[in-house]
C-alpha cells in the first residue's frame, strides 16, 4: 500500500438518493486508472453511514471487481478507522494534486510542500471546517465540477450554500496551477 496515495472514492447516488453502481464503476475506473496504493470504498467520503447493509456490500463489491486485483481493496471496519483519522479526500476529485502532495512529501520538495499547503490544502480544510458535513459534501461538489459521475449527497448531508460553492471553484484550481508549475520545475 505505500506505493502511491491511497484512494477514498465518492460514493455515486442518483438525485433520487439511490445508489448510482453504474456511475460509481465508472468513477472508480477513473481512480483506479491513476494507480493509488489501495482502495478504500464505502468509508467516509464514500458516505459510508448513509450506506444500508445491501448497499455497502454492493459498493465493496463493485470495487473489488473494478480493481480487478491490480491493487488491494480495503474494506470493514479497519478501513473505516483508518478514514476517519484525517486522511486527505483530494484522490476523490483531483488525484493530480494527491499525486504531488505525496511525491513532494516523498521527495523532500520542501517548497513543493509548502506552496501545496499554504494555497489549497489549508485553504480547503478552512472551508471544510464551516460547516458539519463538509468533509463529504466539498469533495462531492468538486468532483461534480470536474465532471465526475458521482451525483448529489444523501440526507442528512446537504450540498453546500452558494457562497461556500463559490469559494470551492478556486481552491482546486489553485491546486491544478500549483500541480503544473510543479512539474514545470521539476521537468
Amino acid at each position: 500500500m505505500a506505493g502511491g496515495v491511497l484512494s477514498f472514492p465518492l460514493t455515486s447516488f442518483r438525485d433520487d438518493g439511490s445508489l448510482d453502481l453504474d456511475s460509481y464503476r465508472t468513477y472508480l475506473t477513473a481512480q483506479v486508472a491513476t494507480a493509488p496504493g489501495a482502495v478504500f470504498p464505502a468509508c467516509g467520503t464514500g458516505e459510508f453511514s448513509a450506506l444500508d447493509e445491501d448497499e455497502y456490500r454492493a459498493v465493496v463489491e463493485a470495487a473489488v471487481d473494478v480493481a480487478d486485483g491490480r491493487l488491494p481493496v480495503v474494506a470493514g471496519i479497519q478501513a473505516r478507522a483508518y478514514a476517519t483519522v484525517g486522511v486527505p479526500a483530494v484522490h476523490a476529485f483531483a488525484p493530480e494534486i494527491a499525486d504531488a502532495c505525496f511525491t513532494a512529501l516523498r521527495d523532500g520538495d520542501n517548497a513543493a510542500v509548502s506552496k501545496l499547503l499554504c494555497d489549497f490544502c489549508i485553504p480547503l480544510v478552512e472551508l471544510r471546517d464551516r460547516a458539519p458535513g463538509y468533509a463529504v459534501c466539498l469533495v462531492k461538489a468538486a468532483a461534480r465540477r470536474r465532471g465526475l459521475p458521482v451525483g448529489p449527497v444523501r440526507a442528512p448531508l446537504t450540498d453546500p450554500c452558494p457562497a461556500d460553492l463559490a469559494d470551492l471553484e478556486q481552491i482546486p484550481d489553485a491546486g491544478l496551477n500549483l500541480v503544473g508549475a510543479i512539474r514545470r520545475r521539476t521537468a
